[in-house]
């Protein structure tokens, strides 16, 4: 089945990328947010540690969160991150998969639209059901667009 090819102003020809390549991304992103948190939380000292008489199942009912120091920090990191890559409209899921972020028009995302599309994507993280039907979206999309790919105008796109 040959991927669909999207009109450009560019000389590129840039292709749609599957969804596998797409889902493979976001599983590297969502990586690439928990060990950043993870690593932030163990400097802090606020990483909750699982014993037997604090078992997991405890942390999750008590609700226990990072201070606002330790969130600010963990989140401002993966945004650092998120802007190194952003500079190629990628994140390092789609560096990864050799993908980009590109406008209708097939131009470059940029910076400041690929952060802010990564917003919306940790905004809805937050909300579980949200997030499922938004990313569910390029399942059934023709363009295999996710809500976000819909709101912010993008297309997730690979080299021919």
């Amino acid at each position: 089945m040959e991927r669909k090819r999207i009109r450009t102003v560019t000389t590129r020809n840039l292709i749609l990328a599957s969804r596998w390549r797409r889902l493979i991304g976001a599983i590297i992103d969502l990586v690439t947010l928990t060990i950043i948190m993870s690593i932030t939380l163990w400097i802090f000292g606020e990483f909750p540690e699982v014993s037997e008489t604090n078992t997991l199942s405890d942390i999750l009912k008590n609700g226990e969160s990072a201070s606002l120091w330790a969130q600010v920090t963990y989140y401002g990191s993966y945004f650092l991150v998120i802007a190194l890559f952003a500079l190629r409209s990628q994140t390092p899921g789609k560096f990864f998969t050799k993908t980009y972020i590109v406008r209708e028009d097939g131009t470059p995302y940029g910076v400041l639209r690929t952060i802010l599309r990564e917003l919306l994507i940790i905004t809805s993280l937050v909300f579980v059901i949200p997030y499922i039907i938004a990313s569910l979206w390029c399942i059934f999309d023709e363009k295999a667009q996710c809500l976000w790919d819909k709101i912010g105008r993008s297309y997730v796109t690979h080299p021919s």
